[in-house]
């Protein structure tokens, strides 16, 4: 077993103790000219933002406003000059941008490669990916994910395809694909679903008879638990959800013990709104719904407050029986939604 980063295992106390890095946050955030109206409005000066706490003094926003600010600021919505644009399909077929620079692009591999340990993944291991095309950030990943260089990080084989292969070459890629034998699954829950459909209605059977060697699934995107049963059923694997959407890509994820999703504090603040107030997430007991509300540090474009639209609930802030300390949390499906 390849072992986890200290930072990791590190005491709750200790993890929670970033007023420093709040305190320079927020004086960079106040060079992108979205929280500097949005800040200055509020009659918020950035200097008097000195301690994680102080974070309640300034105004949460969602994403509504995010992709209305990035429409019409452009590239001065961020604190530096953005070298780089991806997007993510919004129903009904609207793309919404997001900037990232260099150090946000470098950044999501010891993201990534912090999944594959949490995950447990071994050397050898051959990694089915089904992504979608550019300008989804999703189509870079596999890219990114197999050119980390370090002794303790799983050496992985990739296999990168689009289910738009699927329509265009019929099963021809499938072929190549089981050659390979790959032994995880790297995908959307909805793009999962998408193959297991495919397989059955035009060759009557299910993934795990595609993909007999398959022994994890590596799912993001939507939450994984209302078609769990399913997915389970349809790939014979062992289900990890991932969260990391593409305005917070922290890759936070399910170890080995499935207790919850760990939220990595080094990369984010979460908080949760219960009854309209939101409230740090790691002074709140076990079983707390509510929205999540994220700070992260992206360089190019910080998120500091931002409504991400997922109800959560807290699962615990014990050390979870992996030995990791970042809380752990549960996605609810938007029918089951029931904060306030």
């Amino acid at each position: 077993m390849i072992e986890s980063d200290p930072i990791e295992r590190l005491p709750l106390k200790d993890l929670v103790d970033m007023d420093s890095r709040i305190r320079q946050l927020a004086n960079r955030a106040y060079k992108s000219e979205f929280y500097h109206k949005l800040w200055k409005a509020n009659k918020i000066n950035p200097n008097s933002i000195k301690s994680v706490q102080d974070l309640r003094l300034l105004p949460l926003f969602d994403r509504k406003e995010l992709s209305t600010a990035i429409k019409d600021m452009k590239s001065r919505v961020g604190c530096v000059q953005p070298n780089s644009w991806f997007a993510h399909l919004r129903p009904p077929d609207n793309y919404e941008w997001f900037p990232f620079n260099e150090a946000d692009y470098l950044g999501i591999v010891p993201r990534l490669r912090r999944m594959a340990k949490t995950t447990e993944l071994k050397n050898g291991d051959i990694v089915l990916s089904i992504v979608d095309s550019a300008p989804e950030i999703s189509s870079v990943l596999p890219f990114l994910w197999t050119t980390v260089e370090a002794s303790e990080y799983p050496k992985l084989e990739c296999i990168t395809v689009s289910l738009k292969w699927y329509e265009l070459l019929d099963m021809t890629w499938i072929d190549f694909m089981q050659k390979r034998r790959p032994t995880i699954l790297f995908a959307s829950t909805e793009n999962a679903l998408a193959l297991a459909k495919k397989t059955s209605r035009d060759q009557g059977i299910q993934p795990r008879e595609l993909l007999p060697d398959l022994r994890k699934a590596l799912l993001y995107g939507e939450p994984v638990e209302d078609n769990r049963s399913q997915l389970e059923k349809a790939y014979n694997a062992e289900l990890h959800e991932i969260y990391s959407p593409q305005e917070c890509m922290s890759f936070s994820c399910e170890c080995i013990a499935h207790a919850g999703i760990h939220l990595w504090l080094d990369y984010m603040v979460p908080e949760i709104i219960v009854s309209g107030e939101p409230q740090l997430l790691w002074d709140m007991p076990e079983g707390t719904v509510g929205e999540l509300v994220v700070t992260n540090f992206a360089d190019c474009l910080p998120l500091i407050r931002y409504r991400t639209g997922e109800s959560i609930m807290l699962k615990g802030t014990d050390v979870c029986s992996c030995g990791r300390t970042h809380p752990r949390v549960a996605r609810l499906s938007k029918n089951s939604a029931s904060y306030s």
